[in-house]
């Protein structure tokens, strides 16, 4: 029997439960038996869930006065005013979504303790992996910016050249919008190929879907020289603009890993380049251009162009407005529609 890949799954904003991470595992089970050929994903795949989310209840009814605190000290200019925030406080989602982004961007003391928290978990993860070089990470959302911040963290104390991820995928990528003290096109969370201690992962994956408002804000969109030339050629980079929209949930890990378009190519870095065939693919993009999305969504996408706002439009009042109106547009849609 083969080692196993273990897959560290990471959440996105809010609180995750048992059963959103069985939702992920049968979703990677589902498309990953498509093209295995009778393999079993179980039996190639270990996946470890991995949260956060405990260093954030402990000081989420400290807001008001880390707010006032802040706010002193002017590390809050351009945050939504105490008004515009109460608006939105009776709203679970801003007490358990938003409110976890503003604390992990703007309070540095919580930012800190949520990197320990990671990079211990992962190097626990990585004493326990069935094969240390089959090492790999899938975040959501929030989880992007942790684990790219918690990967800088990681190397700070240890050379890639010891350990280094065999992927770093990053869906709905929002890593940029939330870039703290690190550079998220920084030269170490990239692929490479050369085998010097440089770089953090055999391959990167990173997933900005064209109809979702939450990475329009700031979109992660490296330039040409990012990574290397070498390493492009070898794809080991998948920089990825999904564009079909197929649920009014946008935001969804399960809305980007159901596109061809995001899943063979992380299925590939994850196996091997031939994994899925060039006629597989083909007939797997075909199939899904082709499935008929859900009863009006020319209109609900007419509505979601509303809220597509770029960099040149970005601030911290408009990143909360942006969350609320998203999420108000899905239920409108879609009555009990999933948080993102």
């Amino acid at each position: 029997m083969p080692s196993k890949t273990t897959l560290i799954l990471v959440h996105g904003m809010g609180t995750p439960t048992d059963a959103m991470f069985d939702r992920w595992r049968g979703t990677l089970k589902t498309l990953y038996e498509r093209y295995s050929n009778g393999e079993r994903f179980e039996d190639r795949f270990d996946c470890v869930p991995v949260e956060y989310d405990s260093v954030f209840q402990a000081r989420r009814g400290q807001w008001t006065e880390l707010v006032d605190s802040m706010r002193q000290s002017g590390v809050l200019h351009g945050l939504p005013t105490q008004e515009e925030l109460e608006s939105i406080t009776g709203d679970n989602f801003f007490t358990t979504h938003v409110l976890d982004v503003l604390l992990y961007r703007f309070v540095e003391p919580i930012a800190e303790n949520v990197r320990a928290h990671m990079v211990a978990r992962l190097t626990e993860v990585m004493r326990n992996a069935d094969d240390v070089s089959k090492v790999a990470v899938i975040a959501h959302s929030l989880g992007t910016a942790v684990v790219h911040d918690s990967v800088n963290a990681f190397y700070a104390t240890i050379s890639p050249r010891t350990f280094r991820f065999r992927l770093l995928g990053m869906i709905a990528n929002v890593s940029r919008t939330l870039e703290t003290r690190w550079d998220v096109y920084d030269p170490k969370v990239r692929p490479g190929i050369d085998g010097s201690d440089s770089y953090a992962a055999d391959y990167f994956l990173t997933a900005s879907h064209a109809w979702d408002p939450f990475v329009a804000l700031r979109r992660f969109d490296p330039h040409d020289a990012w990574p290397d030339a070498d390493t492009r050629r070898a794809n080991r980079a998948s920089i990825l603009r999904p564009t079909l929209l197929h649920g009014w949930n946008m935001h969804a890990f399960e809305h980007y890993l159901e596109d061809p378009m995001v899943h063979v190519p992380l299925f590939r870095a994850l196996r091997y380049q031939t994994f899925v065939t060039q006629a597989e693919e083909e007939a797997a993009l075909f199939a899904y251009r082709n499935t008929t999305p859900p009863a009006r969504i020319r209109e609900y996408r007419d509505e979601v162009k509303k809220l597509m706002t770029g960099e040149a439009d970005f601030s911290w009042a408009r990143l909360v407005a942006v969350y609320k109106q998203t999420y108000e547009l899905m239920e409108n849609y879609t009555p009990g529609a999933s948080q993102p």
